[in-house]
């Protein structure tokens, strides 16, 4: 939809556009949580009350100070596991957690029109073990 919209802008228009700053979640890739809490959780918390005590992974206490960069993946990973109950090891955590990712329709297409008339950049609060995943 957004690619319609740009074909149909003047060009005189994006002649002032100079450079596009991009985010990366839900802005050039979609993403959906809800894809970690339904694998991670019942897969890995043994017991019943166990997928009780922590309902979404952003119920974790560190969650925030994580995106922050204030802890480490490994720091999170030992939390998530702390407050949940599973017993994972942290390939697989990191395997579980990178699910959440998914190409935004569309976004191709949006791009190479940009990048023919526009610099673009990046800016994004994105944690290292998503950024290591999603550069690859």
């Amino acid at each position: 939809m957004l690619s319609l919209k740009l074909k149909k802008m003047p060009k005189k228009k994006m002649n002032n556009i100079r450079a596009i700053i991009f985010d990366l979640g839900r802005v050039l890739v979609d993403m959906d949580v809800s894809m970690f809490n339904n694998k991670f959780f019942p897969q890995y918390c043994e017991k019943e009350e166990d997928d009780q005590k922590l309902i979404h992974i952003g119920d974790i206490p560190h969650m925030h100070t994580y995106h922050r960069g204030e802890i480490s993946p490994e720091e999170f990973y030992k939390e998530v596991c702390k407050n949940s109950g599973a017993k994972v090891t942290y390939e697989a955590f990191n395997d579980d957690w990178n699910s959440i990712f998914h190409p935004m329709k569309g976004i191709d297409d949006i791009l190479y029109n940009l990048k023919l008339t526009v610099k673009m950049g990046l800016l994004s609060d994105t944690n290292k073990v998503h950024w290591d995943f999603l550069v690859k």
